[in-house]
């Protein structure tokens, strides 16, 4: 690795209600070519935590063959301190999806990326930007990610014998609660699915997570499948000795 060859730059995208969203991005310096690269961005936005632009040594084999590669400190998050969070939680919540499909076409136009080369992944309370912009922006992704997702929310946060439900309800409401449940089931990737193409989609799971369970996934992929109106692979991995981060 010699970090001479790739660059990396922080840039701002404004929000269509004209917030103003930080973007981290890095790339390849030989391998730049504006409005040619693939781009590969991920956000989590939830629980007020950042995802720090730190060193990720697996995103260099990407980076070497072309991509530009991103994080969207989107809403949810606490990039831009507490507020921030607040503003991305609750009846708040769509404003970290809208902020990931903003700054996706921001970037585009600014040409750090091709329109029909983007690619977005995220994991956990993270996947529900993942299942928004399967369902709402499916034509600006070539490809999408979600690594055990948070999909089925109205089931999970109904459900108090869950170990982690009591302390989930703050974060996003209680569905126990008329608005809430209304709220809830209106931004729940899995109430969402309708007929449509679906773009490409790589979902996983891990059998023994106790955080999301592996049916909640499951339940979405395999819904998407018998409403998808397209030819593109949607494929879900079960790993039978993985918890929520791993083996």
């Amino acid at each position: 690795f010699d970090p001479a060859r790739y660059t990396s730059k922080a840039v701002s995208a404004t929000a269509r209600d004209g917030a103003e969203i930080p973007v981290t991005l890095a790339y390849r310096r030989d391998r730049f070519r504006r409005s040619d690269n693939p781009l590969y961005l991920t956000a989590y936005g939830a629980y007020g935590v950042t995802l720090d632009p730190v060193f990720r040594p697996e995103w260099i084999s990407l980076m070497d063959r072309g991509f530009v590669v991103g994080i969207v400190h989107v809403r949810g998050g606490q990039a831009k301190g507490r507020g921030w969070h607040e503003a991305g939680r609750g009846f708040a919540k769509r404003h970290t999806f809208e902020d990931f499909v903003d700054a996706t076409d921001e970037l585009v136009e600014l040409g750090f990326g091709h329109p029909k080369r983007v690619f977005a992944r995220a994991s956990s309370a993270g996947g529900l930007i993942i299942g928004h912009l399967a369902t709402t922006a499916a034509s600006r992704y070539a490809g999408l990610i979600a690594h055990q997702p948070f999909v089925d929310m109205l089931t999970t946060l109904a459900d108090d014998t869950l170990p982690l439900t009591a302390r989930e309800l703050g974060e996003w409401g209680d569905p126990a609660e008329s608005s809430a449940y209304h709220f809830i089931r209106s931004i729940s990737p899995y109430d969402r699915l309708v007929p449509q193409a679906y773009p490409a989609l790589l979902v996983t799971a891990g059998y023994q997570d106790r955080q999301v369970r592996f049916h909640e996934p499951l339940k979405w992929i395999q819904r998407m499948r018998r409403l998808d109106e397209g030819s593109a692979l949607l494929l879900f991995d079960i790993d039978m000795t993985a918890g929520h981060s791993g083996s």
